[in-house]
């Protein structure tokens, strides 16, 4: 993982880096000792741990991925003992082919209870410690949908099991751990429950819940549950168009390609729609009606604010009037590739939309045309083809500064993978030291700007970190970039006339 992996998260809107706490083996959760990360023969060590922490910072949310509910089984059986799961007949909860760490799923583990015992100790000491070390942006507690029924535990929350047996439930211990995370790391962000897995803040736009394809009805609930926080639909590996669109309908941000970068176009298509409905917020009732049962509509946001996905489910174009309660006289289509014939019902405050909507296709309405300024940047050919550049920052800049650098950089190595050439960029502490005449010098500045003085030199003043990534954003956006997989374009529709 380098700085190529930062432009990656970039371009390919990809918002969240799940890292697993750093471990030997399963219930070391924090490093005690070098290296700090063994796979076999390949070790890592604090400070290298440290340095891919700071690039999944720097390239998107990163969370620290836990799972407090297994454990090696030698250092259950020896070191914690009092935390293993007891079975009911009072045996411990053992097993030989469990996949946390192999990836033939040999290891021997046990089934844990994480609280008021070592192993939960052990467990808040350490959380502690990863937080501190490693600034992640949110703790990830996994198998929570694995709820082991503990049997024989003598605790304050002791329940009884249909044969009168008592047990205490390992769900428990996820809330308890939540709780304690909040009290000491309270900007941390973190899965609430047994089930539902997300994570909400839009540092990265990163959210994480159940797959809505094979717990559709699921998911739908807790969407309402969840009210306004927007939701990640599945894996990168498995996003496909339908499954994008899946995501969109309820207000995800979804994780929209996979490493391989086999879907970039798609990517550069619909993230700009995915950031904007969760920012808008789903909204449980829709305030509009559709004439076709093939399509369905949603809600997003209110007022001059709302958007509204329209999803065809046929696989023939359908021709759909929309009615909208409220004046949208500037109703149109988010991508621009659909005609409305618009009009307003004074006085039954409705407004009465037609259009053509293509096979199996989604487009996002919104309320009012963006208001955002479109800037029309300088093109630099030595960006656009990666030539060598340096990158010139001073020795004492602060961290906003390395990691907009850091970006940069990333940029460069990824354009030239993508060209098939070879990278040559590096970042200096001083002009001279230079060594390439293509520059892009990085100051600190009391206002995010950009500007070219000169064909060979990009100008990059630094203000807060985040306002400058996201002016950073859109130039590099403006750089024409090789794409993969193009989808088809669509054609615009037939304007239809309005009754």
């Amino acid at each position: 993982m380098g700085d190529k992996f930062i432009e990656l998260c970039r371009r390919m809107r990809v918002g969240g880096m799940e890292l697993y706490a750093p471990f030997n083996k399963t219930g070391d959760f924090y490093p005690d000792a070098e290296p700090a990360y063994r796979r076999g023969n390949f070790t890592l060590s604090r400070a290298q741990m440290r340095n891919i922490y700071e690039i999944a910072n720097i390239a998107s949310c990163n969370l620290s991925y836990v799972i407090p509910t297994k454990c090696e089984r030698q250092m259950a059986t020896t070191t914690y003992t009092d935390s293993v799961v007891r079975l009911t007949d009072g045996s411990f909860f053992l097993r030989d082919h469990w996949c946390v760490i192999s990836p033939r799923g040999r290891e021997k583990l046990a089934a844990m209870f994480a609280w008021g015992n070592s192993f939960g100790e052990n467990l808040r000491r350490e959380l502690r410690q990863i937080v501190s070390n490693y600034q992640p942006d949110g703790f990830y507690l996994d198998n929570g949908a694995f709820v082991w029924c503990d049997y024989g535990r003598m605790t304050q929350w002791m329940a009884f099991d249909d044969d009168g047996r008592i047990y205490t439930n390992a769900g428990i211990a996820y809330a308890m751990l939540l709780d304690e995370l909040r009290t000491f790391a309270p900007s941390v962000h973190r899965n609430p429950g047994e089930f539902i897995q997300y994570f909400s803040g839009f540092r990265a736009q990163s959210h994480l819940t159940n797959s809505v394809d094979t717990q559709p009805f699921y998911v739908r609930t807790h969407r309402l549950i969840m009210g306004y926080k927007p939701i990640f639909v599945d894996h990168p590996d498995r996003i496909t168009k339908e499954r994008l669109f899946d995501a969109l309908e309820l207000g995800g941000l979804p994780w929209l390609a996979n490493f391989k970068r086999d879907r970039e176009a798609l990517v550069r298509e619909w993230a700009p729609a995915a950031i904007a409905l969760a920012r808008a917020g789903w909204q449980p009732i829709t305030n509009a009606v559709i004439d076709n049962p093939s399509v369905r509509i949603e809600r997003f946001g209110s007022g001059s604010n709302a958007l509204f996905t329209v999803r065809n489910l046929a696989d023939e174009p359908t021709t759909v009037t929309v009615r909208i309660r409220g004046r949208f006289p500037k109703l149109s289509d988010f991508h621009g590739r659909v005609q409305l014939n618009t009009r307003v019902d004074d006085e039954a405050n409705v407004t009465i939309a037609s259009f053509v909507i293509p096979a199996d296709e989604l487009v996002v309405l919104r309320a009012m045309p963006s208001k955002r300024e479109v800037r029309r940047w300088r093109k630099l050919k030595f960006l656009m083809d990666a030539e060598p550049t340096s990158i010139v920052i001073v020795a004492s800049a602060k961290p906003a500064m390395r990691h907009i650098a850091r970006c940069i950089k990333g940029f460069v190595e990824l354009q030239a993978e993508l060209l098939s050439k070879d990278a040559h960029v590096e970042i200096v502490h001083s002009a001279s030291r230079a060594r390439f005449a293509n520059r892009v010098i990085i100051f600190e500045a009391q206002v995010a700007s950009i500007s070219i003085p000169n064909p060979r030199t990009l100008m990059v003043g630094v203000a807060d970190e985040w306002s400058t990534r996201e002016l950073l954003c859109e130039y590099l956006d403006s750089v024409e970039m090789p794409l993969s997989n193009a989808p088809p374009e669509w054609r615009l529709a037939v304007p239809m006339p309005v009754e």
